[in-house]
């Protein structure tokens, strides 16, 4: 009973861990992405105000 029960303890912080490992992942790829995307808007907003696409050349 008691080695049942440890088991079954074991199993369950078995997969909270991989559940947080999961979740850390993906946290990662979003700080990925975002990073991305937030890199991609500054480009083009410094495109933006280039001189060379100014409309009063």
């Amino acid at each position: 009973m008691i080695k049942t029960q440890r088991d079954m303890i074991r199993n369950i912080t078995d997969r909270q861990n991989e559940s947080a490992v999961t979740l850390a992942d993906a946290i990662r790829s979003l700080e990925g992405k975002i990073r991305e995307e937030f890199l991609t808007y500054r480009m083009e907003r410094i495109d933006d105000r280039s001189p060379s696409r100014s409309t009063f050349q």
